[in-house]
Order: C-alpha cells, then structure tokens, then sequence
C-alpha cells in the first residue's frame, strides 16, 4: 500500500479566521496547547477496513515505538473512532465511494 506523507497544515489566514467567526467559535471557550516539533501521527483506513498508522514521513510498522503511539491508540479507542467517523461521513454522504487511492479515509493528528 502506498504511504502518503502527512501534508503541511497552513497558518491560520484571515479567510480561514473570518470562518471560525461565522461559526462562533470566536463566543465559545478555547485552549491553545503545545505541541511536540515531529509529532505528526496519522490514521488511514483501507478499503479492506485494515488501518495503518503513520508519522510524518513512514508507515509505522507494530513494532515502532513512536511516541509510544500504540498504547496511546489503544487508551484513546482510536480504531473504533476512525471506524465511527467513516460511517458518519458514509451516512451523509460526505465520504467519496469512488476512489483513485488505497485508502478510505486518512485521518491527520498533532
């Protein structure tokens, strides 16, 4: 299965600020949290429902140790989210059927 390398997140722009503002996000509590340079972790579901789990650069194989990344999937349910957010974005039908790559969905985590 081809690996996709995590993309590079975009400074917040005046567009994307006008939108939160339109949501209300700009009336609702919010937290600003660090976060640890190389800590890119990603979640990807195949067409077969086998997930694959990622760094920035590399498909993480299970004997990777990255961030301790398996034990914090596990503790946080993360397959069984993944598995939820597919079926809600299959349920509204914001979850492109055809495709032209391997995966289903790629989920991208700070």
């Amino acid at each position: 299965m081809q690996f996709k390398p995590y993309p590079d997140i975009p400074y917040m722009t005046s567009k994307m600020l006008k939108m939160a503002r339109d949501f209300g996000y700009d009336k609702k509590p919010w937290c600003v949290s660090g976060k640890v340079d190389g800590s890119n972790f990603q979640v990807a579901l195949d067409v077969d429902g086998t997930m694959h789990y990622g760094g920035r650069n590399h498909e993480l194989d299970r004997y990777d140790n990255y961030n301790n990344w398996r034990h914090a999937a596990e503790k946080q349910h993360l397959n069984e989210k993944v598995r939820r957010l597919k079926d809600i974005l299959d349920d509204y039908e914001l979850l492109d059927i055809v495709r032209t790559g391997p995966y289903v969905l790629v989920v991208y985590f700070e």
